[in-house]
C-alpha cells in the first residue's frame, strides 16, 4: 500500500522558511566493516571449506608511479631490448597501474647516452616523485641489464628515506628494493641500475641484483608487508576488532600445496577471500545523494582446492559512526549506525573457454576472453575472472532526522553507489576518481583486487536499475555519454545532468525524459547513448545519470560523477 502525505499551508511555509539558507549536508566520523558467517545469508551450505576470519594491518603507503600493470607480470615492460622515456610535458606518475604507455616514448634500441638527464616542460609541480626513464637491455644469452631513472618535479628537494621500488616477477611476487640514503634536488634525478649495468650510464646512485623476470615496476613510499594480527578458523569468530586501523578479512579454501586446512597466519594469507577496511575521521560533509567513501574492499583471489564448497555469499556488517543530520535537524537515536550488506561471489571455473565474463565487462583494461593468453591485461590473464556484487539485505535500514521543536522528520538510509579501483593499503579519496563500477566488479585470479567503496545518504534505497557501466568520452560533435543496464525493474527512464565542477550546479541536459527501452518489470538490460552537443572544446565536464522509477515514493537513483573533456 502506498503512503499518502499531506501538509497544511502554514506548515509548508514554516518548513520552507526553515530550509532557506540551510546547508543540507550530513557528517560522519569513521566507518568500519566486519564479516558475518559465510553463506549464512542464503548459501546452500553454511560456511565453506577451511573457513577463517582474521585481522590484518596494512602499511599506509603512497604510490608515486607505476610502469606496467600492478599485480600483472604479463604486461610489464622489459623482456626485450626497449627504452621508455617519459614525455617532458607529463606532470605526475601513473598511480593506477593500468598499463597506459601513452605518456612514454618507446624505442627498441639500447642507448644509455643521456640516461640520468631528464628535463621537464611541465608548468606545475608533481605531487610525488615519478619514473622518468626505463631501460631494459636483453643482451641475448648474457646477463640482462635494467636501468630506472626517478625524477623530482615537486618544487623542493626530496629525501629518499622511505622510498622503494617493487620489482614484480609475478602477480603476487615482487622484490622490494629500498632507495639508498640521499636527497633528490628539485628537477634532479636518482638513477638506479642492475649490477650488470653499472658501467653503462655515466653516473648512477645505486645498484641492485638483477633478476631477468622483473617486469612491472612500482615506485612507492613507506611500503611494508601486511601483518596478520589474529586469526580464527571456527565460528563464531572473535578476532575482528571494530576499528579503522586494520583490515577485517574472511578467508576460505584449501590452498595449493596444503593437504589439510590452514591453521596459522601464513596459510590464512594464501587462502581466497575478502577484506574490508574502514575510513578514518577526515571531517568530510557529503550532501544528500552525494558519494562518500565507506571503505576499501579487496578480493584476494587465490587458487584453492575443493571448489564445490566455495564461498557464495557473506554478510558485511557496516558501522558508520558519529553521523549528524543537516544543520537545523537532529538525529533521532544513536549517532553510530549499523547497516548490513551481502557480498556475493560468482566463482568461475578457470578451464572454461571462453571465460564467462568477457572483454565487454566494465572495469576491464583490455585483454582476452580466453584464459592464460600471453600479454593479456584483463582479469582473465591467469584464469577466468570472478564476479563480486554487493546487495542490500531485506528489510528497512533507516535513520531519522528531525527538526527540533517542529515535529518534522525524514527517514534516510545509506545506499551503495559504486566502486573505483585502488590498491591494498591505498587511500580512498572523498570524491570518486576514475571509472566507477556501480553494482558489480570483476576480479582477476591470483591477484589482489581492491576497490574504494562509495555510498550516499538517500531518502530510500536506490533499487530501480542495476547499472553495468556509465561513461563519457570525447566525440566528433560533442561528448558521448553512454550507459548499460543489467535489469530495469519498474524503471520509467533517465535524465542526464552536467556541471563544470564536482560541487557545481547540475544542469539537466535532456529536454525530455530518456525513456526506458524495456517494459515495466523488465528483467533484461539495455544500452543507451546521449550526445552532449553543447560541450565546449577544452572544458572538463562532470556528468550524473538519474533513473526515474515508475512507482511513487521510490528514490530516483543518481550515479556519478564521471568526467570528460571534448
Amino acid at each position: 500500500m502506498k503512503k499518502k502525505f499531506g501538509i497544511s499551508l502554514g506548515s509548508a511555509v514554516l518548513l520552507a522558511a526553515i530550509c532557506v539558507g540551510m546547508v543540507f549536508a550530513f557528517s560522519y566520523t569513521t566507518t568500519d566493516g566486519y564479516w558475518g558467517r559465510i553463506d549464512s545469508t542464503g548459501g546452500t551450505t553454511i560456511d565453506a571449506t577451511c573457513n577463517g576470519w582474521g585481522r590484518v594491518t596494512n602499511s599506509a603507503y603512497t604510490i608515486g608511479d607505476v610502469i606496467g600493470v600492478i599485480y600483472n607480470i604479463n604486461y610489464g615492460p622489459g623482456g626485450e631490448d626497449e627504452r621508455y622515456v617519459r614525455n617532458a610535458a607529463i606532470c605526475a606518475g601513473d598511480i593506477d597501474g593500468d598499463g597506459t604507455f601513452a605518456e612514454w616514448t618507446r624505442t627498441t634500441s639500447i642507448d644509455w647516452t643521456g640516461f640520468g638527464s631528464h628535463t621537464s616542460t611541465c608548468p606545475t609541480n608533481a605531487p610525488n616523485l615519478y619514473i622518468s626513464e626505463y631501460m631494459y637491455d636483453d643482451r641475448g644469452g648474457q646477463t640482462h641489464r635494467i636501468g630506472i631513472e626517478i625524477y623530482n618535479k615537486t618544487g623542493a628537494a626530496v629525501s629518499t628515506a622511505g622510498w622503494s621500488l617493487l620489482m614484480f616477477t609475478a602477480d603476487n611476487a615482487f622484490t622490494q628494493i629500498n632507495l639508498s640514503s640521499g636527497t633528490i634536488a628539485n628537477n634532479g634525478v636518482w638513477v638506479i641500475v642492475s649490477d650488470s649495468a653499472t658501467g653503462q650510464p655515466s653516473s648512477y646512485n645505486q645498484s641492485f641484483t638483477m633478476n631477468a623476470a622483473y617486469r612491472t615496476v612500482v615506485l612507492i613510499k613507506n611500503y611494508a608487508l601486511p601483518v596478520v594480527d589474529g586469526t580464527s578458523f571456527a565460528w563464531p569468530e572473535n578476532v575482528q576488532a571494530v576499528s579503522t586501523t586494520d583490515e577485517n578479512q574472511v578467508r576460505y579454501g584449501r590452498p595449493t600445496g596444503y593437504f589439510n586446512c590452514p591453521s596459522g597466519a601464513a596459510g590464512f594469507l594464501v587462502q581466497s577471500g575478502f577484506g574490508f577496511q574502514g575510513i578514518e575521521d577526515r571531517g568530510f560533509n557529503p550532501g544528500e545523494n552525494d558519494p562518500f567513501p565507506i571503505g576499501r574492499f579487496c578480493h584476494y583471489n587465490n587458487p584453492i582446492n575443493s571448489p564445490t564448497n566455495a564461498l557464495e555469499t557473506v554478510p558485511l556488517i557496516m558501522n558508520i559512526n558519529g553521523v549528524t543530520c543537516p544543520t537545523g535537524w537532529s538525529l533521532v537515536g544513536s549517532p553510530d549506525l549499523t547497516f548490513t550488506y551481502n557480498v556475493n561471489l560468482d566463482e568461475t571455473t578457470n578451464s572454461t573457454t571462453p571465460c564467462k565474463y568477457g572483454t565487454s565487462s566494465p572495469q576491464w583494461p583490455g585483454g582476452s576472453s580466453n584464459p592464460n593468453v600471453s600479454g593479456d591485461t584483463g582479469p582473465n590473464r591467469n584464469g577466468c575472472a570472478d564476479l563480486v556484487t554487493f546487495t542490500n539485505v531485506a528489510g528497512p535500514q533507516t535513520f531519522t532526522c528531525s527538526y527540533d521543536g517542529g515535529g518534522h522528520t525524514q527517514d534516510y538510509t545509506v545506499s551503495i553507489l559504486g566502486f573505483t579501483p585502488t590498491q591494498a593499503g591505498g587511500v580512498c579519496p572523498d570524491v570518486p576518481v576514475g571509472t566507477v563500477s556501480f553494482n558489480r566488479i570483476y576480479t582477476a585470479e591470483t591477484s589482489k583486487n581492491c576497490f574504494c567503496v562509495y555510498a550516499a545518504f538517500t531518502k530510500g534505497q536506490i533499487t530501480p536499475i542495476v547499472l553495468l557501466y556509465f561513461s563519457a568520452v570525447s566525440a566528433e560533435n560533442g561528448i558521448l555519454v553512454s550507459w548499460e543496464t543489467a535489469t530495469e525493474v519498474n524503471n520509467f527512464g533517465f535524465n542526464i545532468y552536467r556541471a563544470e565542477q564536482v560541487e557545481g550546479e547540475r544542469v539537466k541536459l535532456n529536454p525530455e525524459l530518456i525513456m526506458s527501452a524495456l517494459g515495466p518489470g523488465g528483467l533484461e538490460g539495455a544500452k543507451y547513448e546521449f550526445l552532449d552537443e553543447t560541450a565546449v572544446v577544452g572544458v572538463t565536464y562532470y556528468y550524473w545519470l538519474e533513473d526515474v522509477p515508475l512507482e511513487s515514493g521510490v528514490t530516483p537513483g543518481l550515479y556519478g560523477p564521471i568526467s570528460a573533456v571534448r
